[in-house]
């Protein structure tokens, strides 16, 4: 069968020929492109409104790293934000996650005058310690981050698609890559029990598959909310620490959703519905609260009573489960 056609950078187009075909071409996939025009499906990508930009933090001038080398460094600022990851080699990556157009925007932010003012009030630290700052922001381009959600990931017998071609998501929960790795793993379970029945294997991967993949899409465009956002919230603070209180009296039925998502293989469906219920529950205890002293921990006892327990979790990354 043909699929597609390819052309290489200096190649005439030519057809290539093939039994099974599996599009691991990434989030622009073309194999995608062509599955759905074959299959009827659907492939809707949603834009973030943000953009980002990278930047270098260097190494101390002595050596060494000038933040914490083991935390994820985080300047939350409602609207935009910046964050900070080591590298090996003593310096950190720095991403600045902020809207396209607006008052304070990638847009506004379009001369030296106007990008030193920038950092100078919203991170004074860095604007004192990383000398040329103003120049790498002028210079390094800015990027674009999207969802692109896919109906119909396999055509009969002949294309899957899998990886970011079938689920691409935003990298706020970091669980793009863990996510491309459950679905192979899933996708080589499913060949395995119909081995007689490939286009059936390629249904059912779906059907297992896409429910999660929409799951943590969701949770990770969440998570950019309240990385930017909810951590400097009251309301999220204290419905945080309760949480964390509530998780310590009983560990058996209540995990952060973080938790769950980060430190489990919880199906990313499973742990959406039960992050959903507790978000229910730590709203109602907290409704009107300045502080954890005067939540009704009666109350809470009860409804964390109706909770079902947690299926055992293993305080392992996914990466790391994966991996066996």
């Amino acid at each position: 069968m043909a699929l597609s056609p390819w052309r290489g950078p200096t190649a005439p187009e030519r057809i290539e020929r093939f039994g099974t075909l599996f599009g691991a071409d990434g989030a622009g996939s073309e194999v995608r492109r062509a599955v759905v025009a074959a299959n009827g499906g659907t492939a809707e990508v949603s834009w973030l409104d943000h953009s980002y930009k990278e930047l270098e933090i260097p190494p101390a001038d002595g050596g060494g790293f000038r933040l914490d080398p083991h935390a994820l460094h985080i300047w939350p600022r409602r609207e935009l934000m910046l964050i900070a990851l080591a590298n090996p080699e003593g310096d950190f990556t720095a991403t600045l996650f902020a809207p396209q157009v607006g008052e304070v925007s990638f847009a506004s932010l379009a001369d030296s005058e106007s990008v030193s003012m920038f950092f100078k009030r919203e991170c004074p630290d860095l604007a004192s310690t990383v000398p040329d700052l103003t120049g790498q922001f002028l210079a390094n381009p800015a990027g674009r981050l999207a969802t692109m959600r896919c109906r119909g990931w396999s055509l009969e017998d002949r294309a899957v698609l899998v990886g970011d071609a079938a689920h691409a998501i935003v990298p706020f929960h970091g669980q793009g890559m863990n996510l491309a790795m459950e679905s192979a793993r899933a996708l080589d379970r499913h060949l395995r029990e119909r081995p007689d029945d490939v286009a059936a294997a390629f249904a059912a991967f779906e059907a297992e598959r896409k429910p999660n993949a929409d799951a943590i899409a969701d949770m990770a465009l969440d998570n950019y909310h309240e990385m930017r956002a909810g951590v400097i919230d009251p309301d999220y603070l204290i419905r945080r620490k309760l949480a964390l209180e509530l998780q310590r009296r009983y560990p058996e039925r209540v995990s952060p959703r973080y938790n769950m998502v980060m430190f489990s293989t919880m199906p990313y469906v499973e742990a959406a519905a039960r992050a959903a219920r507790q978000a229910e529950i730590l709203g109602e205890l907290t409704a009107g609260k300045a502080s954890l002293a005067e939540v009704d921990m009666c109350r809470a006892s009860e409804l964390v009573a109706e909770l079902a327990p947690l299926p055992q979790l293993d305080p392992v990354a996914r990466l790391d489960a994966l991996a066996v």
